[in-house]
């Protein structure tokens, strides 16, 4: 069980969020969803959800956030606390030829704007470690289909909240998702089929557990470093 007891979800709505909560549940730790989408709050019924809509209409929606933190006991488990944003799975093919999907990334960083405002006060008051999990634009190489413009603008995101909170007890980083596998022998079957790519002569491939325990272990050590964008191999950045 690892030392931090809280972690806050932002924006779950992936696959892969889903396979990050349920290592978390695993472990169990306390798992807050805030705006989930419809597929994870379905898929996770026991699971406390709260929605950003229920807290906008307060006078002072940052001090409401706190006292349903309250209401719901969970006010002991705050220090330290952690925070996850979700990850996009967003197909931004023909972007220019498709207004809507450029509406739909702009209302995206709107509303992590409007999520770490409500987050604000108890960020500041407890200290946290915050993780941006990102997809590799290099991952495009190998035919996966990347976020590329939302990674980029979220990343963007992460640098200026960093920034903002330089002087609390908050540490903010993004994490670049690598090649992934479920096991050691998908493991081995990816990165062979890799070699002598854009990923070098060894790529590196890692199993879906090791990340996660990595990013265990940077929201339960990290003191530190903040406003980086973490890569696990150079080669798989944010930037092509």
């Amino acid at each position: 069980m690892i030392s931090e007891p809280l972690i806050i979800f932002i924006f779950a709505g992936s696959a892969f969020d889903q396979k990050i909560i349920d290592y978390f549940y695993q472990q169990d730790t306390r798992l807050i969803l805030l705006s989930p989408a419809k597929n994870i709050s379905d898929a996770n019924p026991e699971l406390l959800t709260a929605q950003l809509e229920q807290f906008s209409h307060a006078e002072n929606p940052e001090m409401d956030f706190i006292r349903w933190i309250e209401k719901q006991n969970l006010t002991a488990l705050l220090s330290g606390f952690s925070i996850i944003h979700g990850t996009d799975e967003v197909d931004e093919a023909n972007l220019f030829a498709r207004p809507e999907l450029s509406n739909s990334i702009i209302d995206q960083l709107t509303f992590t704007f409007r999520a770490f405002r409500l987050l604000n006060s108890v960020m500041r008051e407890y200290g946290c470690n915050v993780i941006f999990p990102l997809h590799s634009d290099a991952l495009s190489y190998s035919g996966e289909n990347i976020a590329t413009i939302s990674n980029h603008a979220k990343n963007a995101f992460m640098m200026t909240l960093s920034k903002e909170t330089c002087g609390y007890n908050i540490f903010v980083n993004s994490l670049v998702i690598p090649h992934l596998a479920i096991d050691d022998m998908e493991r081995k079957k990816i990165r062979r089929s890799l070699r002598g790519s854009v990923f070098g002569v060894r790529p590196t491939v890692h199993t879906q557990e090791q990340l996660f325990c990595h990013i265990q272990n940077m929201l339960t050590s990290n003191k530190i470093m903040t406003g980086q964008c973490i890569t696990l191999r150079p080669a798989t950045g944010i930037s092509i």
